[in-house]
């Protein structure tokens, strides 16, 4: 979702500065895990994501300053061990705007922390 100014609209309705992937050479390219690390000590701005696969029922919680690129590493099974390589149809449930990383480390965490009684972040 997207504002007229050109900036996007979290689930929460706040906006953010889109992220545009960087072009290397002709093709564009995504940003790679080191460098999204990287980079990421230097945005301000972090997220907490819910993703939510429908071919398994299942959601899954973390964290990113770039939750639409993250999205498409899950999908393409970037991530060898981790638990979203069970699905590739992974779509954003919720994306919740931190001020910074370490925000979002701990909403995240709690999250998971609390993952058997988080049904109540899901209605």
């Amino acid at each position: 979702m997207h504002s007229q100014s050109g900036r996007a609209l979290s689930s929460v309705g706040s906006e953010h500065l889109v992220y545009t992937e960087g072009v290397g050479g002709s093709n564009p390219s995504a940003p790679t895990k080191d460098s999204q690390e990287w980079l990421s000590f230097f945005v301000l701005m972090h997220f907490v994501y819910i993703l939510y696969t429908p071919s398994k029922d299942r959601y899954y919680v973390g964290e990113s300053a770039f939750v639409s690129g993250r999205l498409d590493q899950h999908n393409e099974g970037f991530y060898k061990g981790a638990a979203t390589k069970l699905a590739s149809d992974w779509e954003l449930f919720l994306e919740i705007e931190c001020s910074d990383r370490s925000q979002a480390l701990k909403i995240e965490r709690f999250i998971k922390k609390n993952r058997k009684e988080r049904n109540w972040i899901l209605v």
